[in-house]
């Protein structure tokens, strides 16, 4: 695949991106800065129009080069080209090429997670058929709603098709699919421009957005999301670092160590927004409870205090909160808290002192418990594994 190289004072490095839309967006960031450190890479950047064309591969000096490769074309072109080839998506995973990319098996987790805690019991995902990344988030959302025994709704088209008439098929199906779920649901969709599609059946049917439907998208395309005219609540993937790393890698394969073949980085967080604002909860004390704890997620207070403004005895709302959410109000105050906790941790200027007490925890210690109560890894590990090196102090 691909022949040795000549060890270079220089290394020249192309990336070639879709950059219309943010993933690839934020992959260049990270690719740049991860040249920016290295004085020996020559950055190339290139748009994704010539990523059929293995002559055009073949006419630029390039030592390697890091792709997002969308289909058995674009893949059948980088076989014939004799430099190392990184793969940044997992839109087309059929092939042999090392792929550095996001864990879109934990990004559908995170996705039925959002909506179970927000007491949904009806939930279903909108995927791109024939699209990697579109079926593994799938698959995880899946896994986790069968997790608690409760069903899911699913449809897989082709939202990526381009001539009008399969479009408008398309669409036509979407619809008759919304018209079959059930109210409330929470419906989860592979990106923020299938989320788009989705409002659009959902206006078609006069199905409101939030009391009969809370939608959330993937990628948090803000391009995407301001066409829809909605406030989509969205995951936020974590392209940057997704760049960073790839960079990281052809560097090292430059110089002799091959990558892994695949390296994942779980989604950075869930952008919430006006879609998603509902908890699909009609207990009252328990709504109340919920509403306090999001609120006040990184304040003082306890139980009791949760207890006393839901207007009922503690004990009485922990058996019905845990019998709705399916664990404690301790125990979402603490997973609320650890997602800010990861949220703040990409900013690489803040200390762990720092995101500990923004966060709601009292010290640097009680957070290390909590993280590794939940994730079996300390802060900083996890840290330096998603979003690189942190402060020294």
């Amino acid at each position: 695949m691909s022949r040795p190289f000549r060890r270079a004072q220089t290394l020249t490095i192309a990336a070639v991106l879709n950059l219309e839309h943010a993933h690839g967006q934020g992959i260049l960031r990270g690719i740049a800065r991860g040249a920016g450190e290295r004085p020996q890479v020559h950055l190339l950047r290139f748009g994704h129009t010539h990523m059929r064309d293995p002559a055009w591969f073949k006419s630029l000096e390039v030592d390697g080069w890091i792709v997002k490769i969308s289909d058995a074309a674009e893949a059948a072109a980088l076989q014939r080209v004799d430099r190392p080839v990184l793969d940044i998506g997992a839109e087309f995973p059929n092939h042999a090429f090392p792929r550095v990319t996001t864990d879109n098996l934990a990004a559908g987790e995170m996705a039925a997670g959002h909506f179970l805690r927000r007491g949904f019991r009806q939930l279903g995902y909108v995927g791109i058929r024939n699209h990697g990344a579109s079926t593994l988030r799938g698959d995880g959302f899946q896994r986790a709603v069968t997790q608690v025994s409760l069903p899911s709704w699913r449809l897989d088209e082709r939202f990526d098709a381009q001539d009008r008439a399969t479009r408008t098929e398309v669409d036509h199906r979407l619809q008759q699919w919304v018209d079959t779920l059930p109210e409330p649901a929470g419906v989860f969709c592979a990106d923020d421009a299938v989320a788009g599609r989705l409002l659009n059946a959902c206006s078609a049917l006069g199905r409101s957005m939030a009391p009969d439907v809370s939608i959330l998208g993937c990628n948090n395309d803000l391009t995407e999301i301001n066409a829809s005219g909605v406030d989509l609540s969205s995951i936020e993937l974590n392209t940057e670092r997704i760049g960073y790393e790839a960079m990281r890698l052809m560097a090292a394969w430059l110089g002799g160590n091959p990558p892994p073949a695949l390296t994942e980085f779980r989604p950075l967080k869930i952008v919430s927004r006006r879609s998603t604002e509902r908890f699909a909860v009609t207990d009252e004390p328990v709504l109340l409870a919920l509403e306090l704890i999001h609120e006040r997620r990184a304040g003082t207070f306890s139980v009791n205090d949760v207890a006393k403004i839901a207007g009922i005895s503690r004990r009485l709302l922990e058996m019905r909160f845990r019998r709705l959410l399916g664990c404690s109000i301790y125990e979402e105050v603490q997973r609320l808290r650890i997602e800010r906790v990861i949220q703040l941790m990409a900013n690489r200027e803040l200390r762990l002192a720092d995101v500990a007490r923004e966060a709601g925890f009292s010290s640097a210690a009680k957070l290390s418990a909590a993280f590794g109560a939940a994730y079996r890894t300390t802060p900083t590990a996890f840290r330096s594994a998603h979003f690189g090196e942190s402060p020294r102090c």
